[in-house]
């Protein structure tokens, strides 16, 4: 992966001395094994994670506002554009965000939710994750896809996790481990929202499992893998004549890109370390940040 494709390193080592606070407004994802650790800083650093209420801290404390979830979800991208120097420093993925605030830092998503994985034999066919949420054009394209499973041709695998109260599971229920969404070869890979910038755990996951994604999410994402190893779909039509289409030669075609996005996958496993680095290197430009043509460099790096 080349150097302008990947989140940013810090330049300095050395981890500063003060631990963030870490003030987190939205809740967490129920079976999400991913843990935050308060990055440390140079300075006294407050962060806000999806949380926009009140932003007063200590003249001496460095404020950044970490958007962690999609505009899909929490709606917010209007108002912080209205008023960005509330913060010191916006780390963000949303387009709009970084376009209108020249406090904004590209700072992507990734993660992956699979520890241990045993790599068995894969078996030609898809797999689907129905969840209890409903709220996005990403939630609403995974139940169009169920409603419409008896369309797909090829083998399936539809799961359903143990908080959906509306949909009967037809044998395949999901528990504590998402190990068993990537036994088949291939899988509906849907992020909450199809916007520049916004890969998850859904699109990592795949990666780490070798499973190839049949992918609905960041429009850019051939910026940082290689699509010879995805499946990109729009809709649910698109989706469903892509599983169609796919026969028990498609995967072994698609071996060296599935290979490279695994080895690409490797920069995105953990979000702790990213935000470390960008956290330390903020807090030494801190106080100096309305002196933005250093994060004028950064965008022409970056975005």
């Amino acid at each position: 992966m080349s150097e302008s494709t990947k989140e940013p390193s810090n330049r300095s080592t050395r981890l500063g001395e003060y631990k963030s606070e870490l003030i987190i407004g939205y809740p967490p994802h129920p079976f999400s094994p991913f843990d935050f650790h308060a990055p440390f800083s140079h300075v006294p650093t407050r962060i806000w994670m999806d949380d926009y209420g009140d932003t007063t801290s200590d003249p001496g404390t460095m404020r950044v506002l970490f958007l962690f979830e999609p505009n899909a979800v929490t709606h917010v991208a209007n108002t912080i554009c209205k008023d960005p120097n509330r913060w010191d420093y916006i780390l963000a993925h949303n387009r709009r965000v970084l376009l209108r605030c020249p406090n904004a830092v590209r700072f992507l998503h990734g993660t992956t939710w699979i520890g241990d994985y045993a790599s068995p034999p894969k078996e030609f066919g898809v797999s689907l994750l129905v969840t209890h949420v409903n709220c996005t054009n990403g939630h609403n394209l995974r139940r169009k896809i169920w409603n419409r499973r008896d369309e797909i041709k090829i083998p399936k695998r539809c799961f359903v996790n143990d908080l959906v109260q509306d949909v009967k599971s037809e044998g395949y229920k999901l528990g504590d481990s998402k190990d068993p969404l990537f036994d088949t070869q291939f899988h509906f890979a849907i992020e909450n929202c199809r916007t520049k910038n916004y890969f998850t755990e859904k699109l990592i996951d795949c990666f780490q499992t070798r499973t190839v994604p049949i992918y609905y999410g960041a429009k850019n994402v051939r910026r940082w893998f290689n699509t010879r190893g995805m499946i990109i779909v729009r809709d649910v039509e698109e989706a469903i004549a892509a599983c169609n289409s796919l026969t028990p030669n498609t995967y072994e075609s698609m071996k060296d890109a599935i290979e490279d996005n695994y080895r690409r996958s490797l920069d995105w496993l953990d979000m702790n370390p990213r935000l470390q680095s960008v956290i330390s290197e903020l807090s030494l430009l801190w106080p100096k940040r309305r002196r933005f043509g250093y994060l004028s460099r950064r965008w022409r790096d970056l975005h």
